[in-house]
Order: structure tokens, then C-alpha cells, then sequence
């Protein structure tokens, strides 16, 4: 039971800080070409990024068929540049 629990609370904490840096450094290069996300870290920022993490997690309960969608255009966003 230990393990289950250890190893589930990591999971779950490394899954929160990554969106957090993310998102975080999403708004922050948005903020370059959009003054009001500042740093990321403004009350927009942090709205709009807790906007976007809602409207994602949504479309992977929809089904298998967006969630391979999502990951597509993600991989591609993360080929191109």
C-alpha cells in the first residue's frame, strides 16, 4: 500500500508542477507579443492558462479519437520550431 501511495502522490505532484512550468512559460513567450500575460505569472496569465488546462483535460473525456487529435498537433508543435 505503501508503494501504490508513493507512487501515485509523485505522479500526481510532478503532473502539477510540469503544467504549472508550462503553462507558466506558455504565457511568458505570449507576454512578449502580448504585454498584459507580463511574465506569465499575471492574473490573466493564470486565468487564461487555467482556461486552456480545463478546455484540454474536456477534450480527452470526449474520447479517444481528440485525445489522439490533441496529441498530434502537439507533437507537431513540438517538431516544427
Amino acid at each position: 500500500d505503501y508503494m501504490g501511495f508513493s507512487s501515485a502522490w509523485g505522479y500526481w505532484i510532478s503532473a502539477w508542477l510540469g503544467n504549472v512550468g508550462y503553462f507558466v512559460l506558455l504565457f511568458s513567450t505570449l507576454g512578449y507579443f502580448f504585454p498584459i500575460f507580463g511574465e506569465g505569472n499575471t492574473p490573466i496569465a493564470i486565468g487564461c492558462a487555467s482556461l486552456l488546462l480545463w478546455a484540454v483535460h474536456f477534450l480527452v473525456l470526449r474520447g479517444i479519437k481528440e485525445a489522439a487529435f490533441i496529441n498530434q498537433v502537439t507533437t507537431v508543435a513540438k517538431v516544427v520550431p
